[in-house]
């Protein structure tokens, strides 16, 4: 009951999924010492061989974690015991025993994206190593306590740097100023997706696609996510990972409600320096001098309004930050059927060196498509069809 078909459990939030895998499998152990094991279904066993598998799923390369819902960020030794322990219950799991060995033994899945449509996680990576690029996309169903109200959202990590890293959660309410800081970081507005008149979003997201399409010498892998956000708004998200090089995401809010529509995004940390507003290219830069750097662009369907905002970031509870954060503001009236943004999200070495153009194609409640050149190449369409 707890466990959805995908193996996540129902909170929606990477800390109490590991918790319920240990109960789960101390239940399991008090059985076998006691010779009971037989009374526990192959169901059972199974269910919770899926939850581990889940886990690794979400980590990046570096061992960090999504920090969707209550999550707080968990460290490497702690996840390592975790994994050996779980794998002694699982000892035919070849990916299990890699991550309990850190590869000394076992083996690393053999693909790279994965998606879990029930619990509405979703992992586009280019692959395994440190080297690579990888975004985690939360749209899920409605959830219970210790999730939060960010469908959409999503974290960008690329060679070690999470340039999107989710707000966390701060604090676990209890008084009247602790429940007010608990807003504050569950707040749609404080995670990267659309809203309107910054009130929070519904959850009931869903996946209306998942495809690859390859030509021209091009390829990319696309996801397809829809979220009934507001009476009368629906946002839909499509996210591209076009040649495992750089991300497109475009973002459709349609529907007769009318209000300002805010694309929000809360960026990594790091000085004024590092991390610079491009205010009339409605996106960002960052210019680390490890040469570990990302460039972001965005072309609206209309003009609008770029808000820079001081945002926050929490990574264990009662600890936090201040960081960078902008929305673009689109005004929509009640006639107007959608608004549309989208996206370029380009890791680099030197994002000063480069140039990203952006052209939005055509929409309707079933497709829609973007153009992009980067670094002078031009890409085939992007697009989607329902």
């Amino acid at each position: 009951m707890q466990v959805y078909p995908d193996g996540m459990q129902f909170e929606l939030d990477f800390g109490y999924h590991i918790a319920a895998i240990d109960i789960f499998l101390k239940a399991l152990g008090m059985a076998r010492a006691n010779g009971y094991e037989g009374e526990f279904p192959a169901s059972y066993i199974e269910t919770v061989g899926k939850m581990t598998a889940v886990t690794w799923n979400l980590l990046f390369p570096d061992w960090s974690n999504p920090m969707f819902g209550d999550t707080k960020s968990h460290d490497k030794n702690s996840l390592q015991r975790q994994f050996r322990s779980w794998s002694k219950v699982f000892p035919g799991d070849k990916q299990l025993q890699w991550f309990a060995t850190e590869g000394r033994k076992g083996a690393l899945p053999d693909y790279t994206s994965q998606q879990f449509p029930e619990s509405g996680f979703y992992v586009l990576r280019t692959g395994w190593d440190k080297n690579a690029t990888v975004t985690v996309v939360k749209a899920g169903p409605p959830a219970f306590w210790h999730n939060q109200p960010d469908n959409g959202t999503f974290e960008l990590w690329h060679r070690g740097r999470n340039f999107f890293p989710d707000s966390g959660c701060f604090s676990y309410g209890g008084t009247s100023s602790s429940n007010a800081d608990r807003r504050k970081y569950a707040a749609s507005t404080a995670h990267n997706t659309v809203t309107l008149d910054n009130k929070n979003v519904s959850s009931d997201g869903k996946m209306l696609k998942q495809f690859s399409k390859s030509g021209s010498g091009h390829s990319y892998q696309a996801l397809v996510l829809e979220n009934p956000s507001y009476e009368g708004l629906t946002h839909r998200r499509t996210i591209f990972m076009v040649d495992d090089k750089f991300y497109v995401i475009l973002d459709e809010a349609y529907g007769s409600a009318a209000g300002t529509v805010n694309l929000n995004f809360n960026i990594t940390e790091g000085t004024d320096a590092q991390v610079v507003y491009d205010t009339s290219e409605g996106g960002f830069h960052t210019a680390f001098a490890d040469g570990n750097n990302l460039l972001v662009r965005t072309r609206a369907s209309k003009s609008g309004a770029y808000v820079q905002k001081t945002g926050f970031v929490s990574y264990n509870i009662n600890q936090t930050a201040e960081r960078k954060a902008y929305q673009l503001n689109l005004e929509k009236t009640a006639d107007e059927p959608v608004v549309r943004y989208a996206t370029v999200l380009l890791p680099t070495s030197d994002a000063s060196a480069e140039e990203v153009s952006i052209t939005l194609g055509d929409w309707s409640e079933t497709g829609g498509s973007v153009r992009v050149q980067v670094g002078g190449v031009s890409y085939p369409a992007l697009s989607y069809t329902l």
